[in-house]
């Protein structure tokens, strides 16, 4: 198959892709990116901080230095994976202009799949394979609609945290069929960051079955969520507040350093689990 993969620049795309992309071998695959997820607007420092950390502290500053070191770990900068196991240079990708609408399109693909994709994809871009567009959801859904899914799930007490690979068939959000979930149990000594990027290797392993049974010519199935649908946006201060005293940092410098650290250990030295 021809897969186009759009993704966010930030950490857990550069996680969830060095698990998926050295899987799909046997098929042709060009990578498209997006700078951001969200529209640009004044958010609390704390966000914006985080937002340091998931994006700017590694697109930045660690993975210049890597790739200028040629160095290569456990986990591959996006410049990296796009070099062993996609068509081409990755493509700072915007679906809603007609330039990107032909980019993508001249690629041709078979199937889409979006991680963490930070434009709403219109009715020209979702038409455009045969097969469909699949998106990994790091929430569980219907329950967890929308951004930051996991810090949602955690303020509210949630015992289990999960993804969910679903159909995007139209310009709602995280609103398609569902195919598959992944549950896994909220860890109190870590934060917000750490557990996130922990919900990846499930995840793609979900999301891969998914595009084994498509490989195929089979028919993926939908399955039901539970519980009632909601949205949910950036939280407010008040909330960020709330969060910090119940359930601990967004991230730790402990944290970080593990994740830097994958990017310069060989796979056998890290336990990535």
């Amino acid at each position: 198959m021809r897969i186009a993969i759009l993704y966010n620049r930030d950490l857990y795309s550069n996680e969830a892709l060095n698990l998926l992309l050295p899987t799909l071998g046997a098929h042709q695959v060009k990578l498209f990116f997006s700078s951001r997820v969200g529209h640009k607007a004044p958010r609390d420092p704390r966000l914006v901080h985080l937002a340091f950390v998931e994006q700017t502290l590694f697109n930045d500053y660690l993975f210049p230095l890597i790739e200028r070191l040629d160095s290569a770990g456990s986990r591959l900068t996006f410049n990296q994976l796009a070099a062993r196991f996609s068509d081409g240079s990755p493509a700072l990708i915007d679906t809603h202009s007609e330039v990107g609408h032909a980019v993508l399109g001249a690629f041709r693909p078979d199937l889409i799949v979006s991680i963490r994709f930070g434009q709403i994809l219109g009715r020209e871009v979702l038409d455009l394979p045969s097969l469909g567009t699949l998106n990994l959801h790091s929430g569980l859904l219907p329950q967890y609609r929308g951004v930051m899914a996991t810090f949602w799930s955690l303020l509210h007490g949630a015992a289990q945290l999960g993804t969910t690979v679903h159909w995007i068939d139209s310009e709602a959000i995280d609103a398609g069929p569902l195919l598959a979930t992944t549950l896994q149990a909220r860890d109190h000594e870590q934060s917000y960051l750490q557990q996130t990027l922990s919900l990846y290797r499930d995840g793609v392993a979900a999301l891969l079955s998914v595009i084994d049974l498509l490989a195929r010519g089979d028919v993926p199935q939908p399955i039901t969520g539970e519980g009632s649908a909601a949205y949910f946006s950036f939280p407010t201060a008040q909330q960020l507040d709330e969060f910090e005293d119940r359930c601990g940092p967004l991230f730790t410098p402990e944290g970080v350093q593990d994740a830097m650290a994958t990017f310069f250990a060989k796979p056998k030295d890290v336990d990535i689990s």
